[in-house]
């Protein structure tokens, strides 16, 4: 996993968890320019996101398992679609530029 430090504080920074825990929104311009299609699956991983990773990056595939992972099915079978360019504030996805939110997960706190 290749974050930059400042990378990796933003994603922190702006990772929005619903009352369940999963992951709703975050900031994704870091993982489209950083990672390749193998290390946003393992950066998406440890937040539950991971089958989101084939969507995120430059379109560069330098290894087998890059091209395994820009094949996964986009969106996953009963997965919520991620909407591009929309952040999660307070149960609702709103317009905010490279961000991604879970139309799904993205609810209203308790």
């Amino acid at each position: 996993m290749r974050l930059s430090p400042e990378a990796r504080q933003r994603l922190l920074g702006t990772a929005v968890f619903n009352s369940k825990g999963e992951l709703a929104s975050y900031y994704l311009g870091d993982i489209r320019k950083e990672l390749s299609p193998t290390d946003a699956y393992r950066v998406l991983a440890l937040f539950g996101g991971q089958e989101f990773a084939s969507t995120y990056n430059n379109g560069i595939v330098g290894s087998a398992t890059d091209a395994q992972v820009k094949s996964l099915a986009f969106p996953p079978s009963g997965a919520h679609p991620l909407t591009a360019g929309y952040y999660c504030n307070g149960g609702y996805c709103t317009s905010h530029r490279d961000f991604t939110c879970d139309e799904g997960k993205c609810t209203p706190p308790l």
